[in-house]
């Protein structure tokens, strides 16, 4: 996920790419930070940095989108609308639509999938919600593990979209053959 964050007249561009538990932040000028999530309870974090933590929350309210994080307030916004992101690119982030649990990841980075494939199982109010692949493509990231609980609309695979298969004519494909005994030399 792209997002420009803002504090004062201060504003730097960053993607933050989870992986379970794991978030790796990149700035714009190529610098990495890993954080590991320690819990994520009703908007409020705990993060881990080396042997430092990292205490914050997290509110959206009509589009506007403030972190507070060790007594900082930071707004942020998406630098890659989701619409855009599925129509223009050739990346495609699935997520979820309502709270649940991560009961299966049946996916890993650099798998190929399918449409239709089933990526990651959730449950939420005892019903189990396969999320499936929207395209065919290779998994890019998975961005959640077994046991966690996710928020409706957190990103779970991000998938690169392959190109889509020249589709073959009536006169490209190969003719069966039916295999008879005269065919196969019997008889």
């Amino acid at each position: 996920m792209k997002l420009t964050l803002r504090s004062g007249q201060d504003s730097r561009t960053l993607r933050v790419l989870r992986r379970g538990d794991c978030l790796r932040v990149t700035f714009e000028d190529g610098h990495d930070v890993e954080l590991r999530l320690l819990s994520s309870v009703d908007g409020g974090f705990e993060l881990e940095r080396g042997h430092a933590r990292i205490h914050g929350a997290g509110a959206s309210l009509n589009g506007r989108r403030q972190l507070w994080v060790n007594g900082h307030t930071v707004t942020y916004e998406r630098v890659e609308p989701r619409s855009a992101r599925h129509s223009a690119s050739s990346e495609t982030q699935l997520t979820t639509a309502i709270p649940a649990v991560v009961t299966q990841v049946l996916a890993a980075p650099g798998q190929r999938v399918r449409a239709g494939d089933k990526l990651v199982m959730l449950e939420s109010m005892k019903m189990v919600i396969p999320v499936t692949a929207d395209a065919d493509g290779v998994v890019e990231a998975v961005l959640c593990s077994p046991g966690d609980a996710v928020e409706a609309g957190q990103e779970l695979v991000e998938i690169e979209k392959l190109p889509p298969r020249p589709r073959r004519n009536g006169k490209q494909r190969s003719k069966k053959r039916s295999l008879t005994p005269q065919t196969a030399g019997v008889g």
